[in-house]
């Protein structure tokens, strides 16, 4: 994000900075996800995140253009709202949104995922990629794109292009099944619970 407000690449001295700087607020400070509290992470992770990173950051640059930890949410009509929305049925984050015009002046939206894992295969398949590829399409209605896993810890990134007017129809089925998929969810707590046999010890099915 500080790429994005000075609107250039950052130095390398300037990232290894900034990664300090976010290693040391995560050890000391309660993070929070979607507004509940977690702990500080402990300071062994904390060590290793920070040696791979700067590991990565020393030989890949960030577009200073794009968007880090971009925010999307929808209601249950698939319209975009914003993410703390109480009528959101669907929200999620992405590590970085690039869109930008290729060399055919093509709208080309770069959808990256990091990863710390040290393996990533199938990751391009799963109903994860799937969803960002629904609500980056849906936000910027690029002509291309591009879908990436990258794993800061070993360097391997896997990509994935789709081309926005010819597959039209798989990204409304999966706009469709996330649709689905999140009324389900949301309605969790509503279901009736049909306890068996094998429930007999838990305290719910009493």
């Amino acid at each position: 994000k500080k790429a994005n407000q000075e609107q250039r690449e950052l130095s390398q001295e300037e990232t290894t900075e900034t990664i300090e700087t976010i290693c040391k607020e995560l050890v000391s400070k309660t993070r929070y996800y979607d507004g509940v509290p977690e702990p500080p992470m402990p300071l062994q992770d904390i060590h290793e995140a920070k040696l791979i990173t700067e590991k990565w950051t020393r030989w890949n640059t960030l577009p200073h253009d794009a968007n880090y930890e971009e925010e999307f949410a929808f209601d249950k009509d698939m319209n975009p709202c914003t993410y703390n929305d109480p009528n959101a049925i669907f929200r999620t984050i992405i590590d970085m949104v690039h869109v930008y015009k290729d060399e055919n002046q093509q709208t080309v939206a770069h959808v990256r995922d990091y990863k710390s894992s040290w393996y990533i295969t199938g990751q391009l398949d799963n109903i994860q990629r799937k969803a960002q590829a629904v609500v980056v399409w849906m936000k910027y209605r690029p002509d291309v794109l591009i879908m990436d896993v990258t794993s800061i810890r070993t360097g391997q990134s896997l990509t994935k292009q789709i081309q926005a007017l010819p597959n039209e129809p798989m990204l409304y089925e999966w706009a469709d099944f996330i649709k689905l998929a999140a009324l389900k969810l949301t309605q969790i707590n509503k279901l009736i619970p049909q306890p068996g046999l094998n429930c007999y010890q838990c305290p719910f099915a009493r």
